[in-house]
C-alpha cells in the first residue's frame, strides 16, 4: 500500500492550492480526482463563464455602436466561435494544473473516484480497479454538483446544466434558463447578447432572491431592455423534448418552446461517494458539519464545511 503524509480529495480549487503548498514545503502528497482536473472553477465555472461574458460584452458593444456614433457596414453577425474561444481558454488554463503539470510540481496524482475504508486509508476505484491509499492526513475538497430539480418529464429531456452548456458548437436560436440566480443570470445575458433568445423562469418574486431588491430591480429593467423574457413566481409544470425542441409548461397554461434549455437551480456538496459513515464525519445535503476550528461558511443556523 503506498504511503503519503497529506492525501487531498478533488482537485479543484481548494484542492490544488493544499497539494501544491504541501509538495512544496516538502510533503509527499498524493491528489485524487475523477477528471477533469481543475474543478468546476476552471472547468465549468469562472474561467468558462467569465471568458463567455467578455465575448458577449463586446458583442454587445458592436450591436449598440450607433448609440456611440459608429456605424457598421455588414450588418451579418456570427458568434458561434466564441464557444469555441471559451473551450480553447479553458484547455489553456487546465493545462497548468493536470496530472501532468501536477507531477512536474512533485504531487503525485491518482485518477479515479475515492471513498474511506478508515480514518488513514483511502479506496480509489480507477477504471474498475480497485487501489488502497494509507495517508497520515487526508483533505476533503470535492466540491458541489448542480441541483436538477424534480419536474415531471425533465430527467428524460438532454437539458444542460453549467457542466455541459459550453460544449454547445453553436449559438442556440433560443434558449430558456431555470433558475434566477447568479448562474441563470450572468449566463442568460451572455446568450442573449450573443445572439440567442433567452427566457428565464425563476420561482421567487425577484431574480437575485438574496440580493437587495433594488438590485434586482435594476438587473431585471437591464434585463428587459436587452430583449430577455422573464417569467417570475412561476412554478414549472412539465418538461418534454419533441423534434428536437424543449416544451416548458408553466402555470396558468402557459407554455415555452424553445432550442435548448439549462439549468440552473443551485449546487449542492460531492459527498455520496467518498463512505464518510466509515470514519464518523457527520454530514447533511448542506455539506459537512464543523467546528470552530476549521474554516467555515454560515449555513442557516448551523456551518457547514
Amino acid at each position: 500500500m503506498e504511503k503519503y503524509q497529506i492525501a487531498v480529495i478533488g482537485a479543484g480549487a481548494a484542492g490544488l492550492v493544499v497539494a501544491i503548498g504541501a509538495s512544496m514545503a516538502g510533503k509527499k502528497v498524493l491528489i485524487i480526482d475523477k477528471g477533469p482536473y481543475g474543478g468546476d472553477c476552471t472547468n465549468f465555472g469562472c474561467i468558462p463563464s467569465k471568458a463567455l461574458i467578455a465575448s458577449a460584452k463586446a458583442a454587445f458593444f458592436i450591436k449598440t455602436g450607433q448609440e456611440f456614433g459608429l456605424h457598421l457596414n455588414d450588418s451579418t453577425f456570427r458568434s458561434d466561435a466564441a464557444l469555441d474561444r471559451v473551450r480553447s481558454l479553458v484547455d489553456e488554463v487546465r493545462s497548468h494544473g493536470d496530472a501532468l503539470a501536477l507531477e512536474k510540481k512533485g504531487v503525485h496524482t491518482l485518477t479515479g473516484v475515492a471513498s474511506f475504508e478508515n480514518d488513514h486509508v483511502i479506496k480509489v476505484n480507477v477504471q474498475g480497479q480497485m487501489q488502497s491509499i494509507y495517508s497520515e492526513s487526508i483533505v476533503i475538497a470535492t466540491g458541489s454538483f448542480p441541483k436538477v430539480p424534480s419536474i415531471a418529464g425533465l430527467d428524460h429531456t438532454p437539458f444542460h446544466t453549467n457542466t455541459s452548456i459550453f460544449d454547445l458548437k453553436t449559438i442556440p436560436k433560443s434558449l430558456a434558463i431555470i433558475g434566477g440566480g447568479p448562474i441563470g443570470c450572468e449566463l442568460g445575458q451572455a446568450f442573449q447578447r450573443l445572439g440567442a433568445q433567452v427566457s428565464i423562469i425563476h420561482n421567487k418574486e425577484q431574480l437575485l432572491d438574496k440580493e437587495e431588491a433594488e438590485a434586482s430591480h435594476q438587473i431585471a429593467k437591464q434585463f428587459e431592455k436587452e430583449g430577455i423574457k422573464l417569467f417570475l413566481k412561476q412554478n414549472i409544470q412539465r418538461v418534454q423534448y419533441l423534434n428536437n425542441q424543449f416544451i416548458v409548461s408553466l402555470n396558468e397554461h402557459k407554455s415555452l418552446e424553445v432550442e435548448q434549455l439549462l439549468v440552473a437551480v443551485g449546487h449542492q456538496p460531492n459527498l455520496k461517494t467518498l463512505n464518510l459513515d466509515a470514519i464518523g464525519v457527520r454530514y447533511t445535503e448542506d455539506g459537512i458539519l464543523v467546528d470552530s476550528h476549521i474554516p467555515r461558511v454560515a449555513c442557516g443556523s448551523k456551518d457547514f464545511l
